[in-house]
Formats: structure tokens, sequence, C-alpha cells
């Protein structure tokens, strides 16, 4: 007579494959993850006139974790730094970016 495996141990690796793959989708609509503050540094006023402070996530209009020239037209100060701050020159400032600027110059 044969010996039959219970469907479990059978089907469970295939589950486990399918619970995976829908996973993905969701994973990668989400996008760059969502900081619910900005570190004190990046927090301060960066240059533009006026009452209120400007942080990254004000400045970054199409929230994609990046700022570029057009996203720092209003900020006098990131607009004339822009090319010391994007230190690996793709056109746009990350976080890290804009911390270690901000960083260096207190």
């Amino acid at each position: 007579m044969k010996s039959f495996k219970p469907i479990s141990h059978t089907l469970a690796p295939f589950a486990l494959a399918l619970a995976a793959a829908l996973a993905l989708p969701a994973v990668a609509q989400n996008g760059p993850p969502v900081v619910a503050s900005d570190p004190p540094s990046v927090t301060a006023t960066l240059g533009r006139s006026g009452t209120e402070p400007n942080t990254f996530t004000d400045l970054d209009t199409n929230r994609d974790g990046m700022l570029t020239r057009d996203e720092v037209v209003g900020d006098t100060q990131l607009s004339r730094d822009f090319d010391k701050i994007d230190v690996d020159r793709d056109g746009a400032i990350t976080r890290l970016e804009l911390k270690a600027y901000m960083d260096g110059r207190h």
C-alpha cells in the first residue's frame, strides 16, 4: 500500500508562496516610507523669509522623499546651496544630504 502525506504538508509551501505574491503589490503601491517628523536639524528654518519654518516635508510637495530645484525655489538658502547639498549630483536632495548639510553648518 502507498503512504500518503497529509494535504496540509503538501500545500503549505504553495500557500506561503501565494501569500507572499499577493502581499508584494500592496507593498509596492505604498511608495517610500512616510516620516512622521523631520529630524531636529532638518526642521530648522531653511532660509525662506516668513514666520513659518520650512521642513523637508513642507518642501517635498510631491512626497517622493527628495527635493528638486523646483521644490526649493521659494527657499533662498536651499536654492543658493543646492549644488553643495546634492553631493551625489542626481538633481535631488535627500533627507540624508540635507541633514549632513545642516549638521555641517552648525
